[in-house]
């Protein structure tokens, strides 16, 4: 698919995971020694050092989450290997969305259902290639009864919307923050597309009869020549093209407005402040003295990523609520992250 190279592959290690539906430990150890030979660990999966069941679409959260393209390319690499994967591995992912760290897992560790989800999860996960691959009204039918079947699932929400074009996107839209941004916000394929997607910040999960009317209108636009989209893979590319522009231009406008001085600034807009921030790392600080040693800082947060990608607080609340499937409104955490990318300098006082 041109630019879209690696649907290829990703479609094929999908088909490939199938073979693993009732046999979990066999693919456990296959990422493992898969990860191993890339000299990359094998990111948390479970509770315990050794993971006990994991679910298809967790798979490729691993390697889709946020590590560096080149990192990426050497972990497919070793999945190729590993899978026997004829494809081309890909080195370019334009439309592939991301997931944040804290997401790249589909199901909850500590669930006290996570068997049963794990189990919903792969009903889903056949249904979705079986539809794809034969869209016939029984399929439809198992299908949406399969999606429906993992609503409420914790630490899921709309993510698996992305997990199910990752794993057929040629028939399959993603309909995280971003691409909902730009379908319903922007208006990108027309107003009747505009009214059936939710809003980027509803937190409501859809049916899967619902996603799948939303999944037809999308693909019908693509079919007509009154937008500049073919495919579900140009959809995402697009919306992510434009949202880094729209992400760019506002905090462009931030910082302008930031280094206007203020009218009761009283002269002293060019006199640096010092700020003091209280900073207790660990349970009960315990890590204070070992940070200090090494002059770091560290936050509880560390799978979010690189937080410097983030435009504003309210990007990085939104990706903790992807994370938590909205049941938690994670505003003071948020605030807390871009405190400490942005506003901590040096000269100022941590104690």
């Amino acid at each position: 698919m041109g630019q879209f190279a690696w649907v290829e592959f990703y479609e094929e290690l999908a088909d490939t995971l199938l073979g693993y539906a009732n046999n979990r430990q066999a693919l456990l150890r296959h990422l493992s020694h898969a990860y191993s030979q890339a000299g990359i660990p094998l990111p948390t999966i479970d509770r315990t050092s050794t993971p006990e069941d994991i679910d298809p679409f967790t798979v490729f959260g691993l390697f889709t989450r946020g590590i560096t393209n080149e990192k990426r390319v050497v972990v497919l690499d070793a999945l190729a290997q590993e899978f026997g994967i004829t494809a081309t591995r890909p080195v370019t992912f334009n439309g592939v969305p991301g997931i944040n760290n804290l997401a790249a897992a589909f199901n909850a560790f500590d669930s006290e259902t996570r068997t049963q989800d794990i189990e919903n999860l792969w009903r889903v996960f056949k249904a979705g290639i079986a539809l794809a691959d034969n869209d016939s009204p029984d399929n439809r039918a198992d299908f949406t009864v399969a999606f429906d079947a993992t609503l409420g699932q914790r630490g899921l929400g709309q993510k698996l919307t992305t997990g199910l074009y990752w794993i057929r996107p040629r028939f399959f839209i993603n309909l995280d923050s971003r691409n909902r941004w730009f379908l319903h916000s922007q208006g990108a394929c027309g107003t009747e597309v505009a009214n059936l997607v939710p809003p980027e910040k509803e937190k409501e999960l859809i049916t899967g009869a619902t996603y799948l009317k939303i999944r037809d209108l999308v693909a019908s636009t693509c079919e007509s020549a009154k937008y500049p989209f073919t495919s579900f893979p140009e959809i995402a590319h697009a919306a992510f093209t434009d949202a880094k522009k729209v992400n760019a231009e506002r905090k462009e406008q931030k910082t302008l407005q930031e280094a206007e001085p203020s009218d009761n600034s009283l002269g002293d807009a060019d006199v640096e402040t010092t700020h003091y921030w209280l900073y207790a790392p660990g349970k009960g600080a315990s890590m204070w003295e070992d940070f200090y040693s090494q002059g770091v800082m560290g936050l509880a947060w560390e799978e979010a990523g690189d937080l410097s990608a983030y435009a504003s607080k309210e990007a990085i609340r939104l990706a903790l609520v992807d994370s938590s499937s909205g049941t938690t409104n994670p505003r003071n955490d948020a605030y807390a992250l871009w405190q400490f990318a942005n506003d901590l300098k040096p000269g100022d006082v941590v104690s």
